[in-house]
């Protein structure tokens, strides 16, 4: 469970999953090769628009996987 693993995440991201665990529900955190600027949450965070490409067309697979259907 992500509750017994320091693993590095977004503490948002870990509190959601320590959440959905309790229902039963699986999650999973992934992160792309994009170049960061900036810790999280500070005002010199940015990241490469130009990557949310790859990463949208990553979930929509994954989603089009998960019901089914692969078109």
């Amino acid at each position: 469970s992500y509750a017994e693993k320091n693993f590095g995440a977004s503490e948002d991201f870990s509190n959601l999953a320590v959440e959905a665990e309790k229902y039963g529900a699986k999650s999973a955190y992934f992160t792309f090769g994009s170049a960061v600027k900036g810790v999280h949450h500070s005002p010199e965070f940015d990241f490469d628009e130009d990557t949310m490409a790859l990463e949208l067309e990553f979930f929509a697979r994954a989603a089009q996987r998960f019901m089914g259907s692969e078109d």
